[in-house]
């Protein structure tokens, strides 16, 4: 069963669209097994790798393939808040400076809080914003007046769908992916060099990237 701590299953709505792609809603392997003999789930797609458990007083046999793509059986809204993360507000502000709108890559980008933490400024998506250094440095401590700088875009608290939506047009890694998965991503952009930085290449950072942040 070793294999199946380091497979994922990509987890679909009962639309057979993801339920989330921001973060990708992905299942560890022993989950998706679990609710699919719990019969919260059904079996869209599968890896080649066989799973085969002897029958104990505790439970039946298991013979079956590693699920890669699961889907729920009942539907859930994705017009539900997006969670507070460092990659939801980094997708909500199109991976640009909100204040220059330089495109930046996931390793050059910086917050700036719209109004300073220092001046009563809160932590959520309403008063943080993707930032250059170099934004981030003439802003400061500063207001906006103060600074003499404007945003590009008001900053909101988007729905899961909005997310979804703006993440279909950002490029994804092709190692992130497997091949049964695309039929059910959309118009996703694939791309293969990993030092490009857009989008997480591995779920090694996941974590980094996907916690909920607290808010005030």
């Amino acid at each position: 069963m070793t294999a199946v701590n380091f497979k994922p299953a990509l987890l679909l709505n009962a639309d057979f669209r993801p339920v989330s792609m921001v973060p990708m809603s992905l299942i560890s392997g022993q989950d998706a097994i679990k609710d699919t003999l719990s019969e919260r789930l059904a079996v869209v797609e599968t890896y080649d790798i066989p799973i085969r458990t002897q029958g104990s007083r505790l439970g039946n046999a298991i013979n079956m393939k590693l699920p890669s793509v699961v889907a729920l059986k009942h539907y859930v809204s994705v017009d539900r808040p997006a969670p507070f993360t460092r990659y939801s507000v980094f997708i909500r502000d199109k991976k640009r400076c909100a204040y220059c709108q330089k495109e930046l890559t996931m390793s050059e980008f910086t917050f700036d809080h719209v109004v300073p933490r220092s001046k009563g400024g809160k932590d959520c998506f309403e008063n943080v914003v993707v930032s250059c250094s170099p934004c981030n440095t003439i802003k400061a401590d500063k207001s906006l007046r103060e600074a003499g700088m404007t945003l590009a875009r008001k900053a909101i608290a988007p729905t899961v769908r909005q997310l979804s939506q703006i993440a279909m047009s950002i490029p994804i890694a092709a190692n992130a992916l497997h091949e049964t998965w695309m039929p059910y991503l959309g118009p996703v952009t694939v791309y293969t060099n990993e030092s490009d930085g857009r989008f997480p290449s591995d779920m090694s950072s996941a974590d980094y990237w996907n916690v909920e942040l607290e808010t005030d």
